[in-house]
């Protein structure tokens, strides 16, 4: 009996998930949902290392990821470890998920990349540290992966969406620098 209560605790999760990306709710909310029911954080980037959705609070326990997450972008470190890992490992590049394990952050990472023409143009990360995650994750990184795309590319052209990437990048880089900037002034003024 418990199984089977289990298994129906995780169909009413899953059911409430989809109905969530079905009404087009932010994927911060269906990852924050997600990570209050099943105990595993979620994170999607993409290919530039901006963090697009992750669950709140986040709870991976390396300095890289917490600031990467608070600043939006992933540091250099952590896009050249992923660039890494895929080439140490000789991955191919395939729409399925697929979960490793990070000696460094003790962690079992279920990762699935958003491909679009042959490449990769994200990617979604679901973390847990005992490496058990529910039935039909496979599924909902899937519908995941399609959400992102969906997002990213929406009408636009593959190469607009690549124009459009660079030109967020150097917008964001030049609204974090006039924050900096405001917060110096306004240090050196008290």
């Amino acid at each position: 009996e418990m199984t089977s209560s289990l298994v129906g605790s995780e169909m009413c999760i899953r059911d409430s998930l989809i109905y969530m990306l079905l009404s087009d709710e932010d994927l911060s909310s269906v990852f924050c949902a997600f990570a209050k029911d099943t105990d595993c954080q979620m994170l999607a980037i993409d290919i530039s290392g901006k963090v697009l959705a992750y669950s709140k609070p986040f709870r991976v326990n390396h300095p890289h990821w917490l600031h990467s997450v608070e600043v939006g972008y992933l540091d250099k470190y952590l896009i050249e470890y992923i660039l890494s890992y895929r080439e140490k490992h000789n991955m191919s590049i395939s729409p399925q998920p697929f979960i490793l394990y990070c000696d460094r952050l003790q962690l079992f990472i279920k990762t699935i990349r958003v491909i679009y023409n042959g490449e990769i143009i994200a990617y979604a990360f679901m973390g847990n540290y005992k490496g058990e995650f529910p039935e039909f994750s496979d599924r909902f990184m899937s519908l995941i992966a399609k959400r992102l795309l969906s997002n990213l590319l929406g009408s636009r052209s593959y190469s607009s969406y690549r124009f459009n990437m660079h030109q967020n990048i150097l917008a964001d880089l030049i609204t974090v620098s006039y924050t900096h900037l405001r917060a110096h002034e306004t240090r050196r003024h008290l």
